[in-house]
């Protein structure tokens, strides 16, 4: 007799087990930019050519910081205080003004 309850019994705690455990946790969503960080830099593309060459050449990340780096809100382009986003290059030369000087100028 007791066997016969044994199916019964398992569909019971699997019906309790499904309730108490939690959902899948969602598929994580892209990180998107906010709209004003999309817009067109200000920076000239042959500028914008001889920064990402030196990130790459010193092994940076894409902000011109050292790999591993971690920033409050995930980028630094964004403050968080005023909600202003930077552009990427601005931001880079902002940190490193040498990169503006491609040694074309005279002394």
């Amino acid at each position: 007799m007791r066997f016969r309850m044994l199916p019964g019994l398992i569909v019971v705690l699997a019906a309790a087990i499904a309730l108490v455990m939690p959902f899948p946790p969602p598929a994580p969503t892209p990180v998107r930019e906010p709209s004003a960080a999309r817009r067109e830099s200000s920076v000239d593309d042959q500028l914008r050519r001889r920064v990402d060459e030196w990130i790459t050449r010193n092994g940076l990340n894409e902000y011109g910081d050292p790999q591993g780096t971690m920033y409050t809100g995930s980028t630094p382009l964004f403050d968080e205080r005023t909600g202003a986003v930077k552009d990427r290059y601005q931001y880079i030369l902002e940190q490193h003004p040498e990169l503006r000087d491609d040694g074309s100028r005279k002394r």
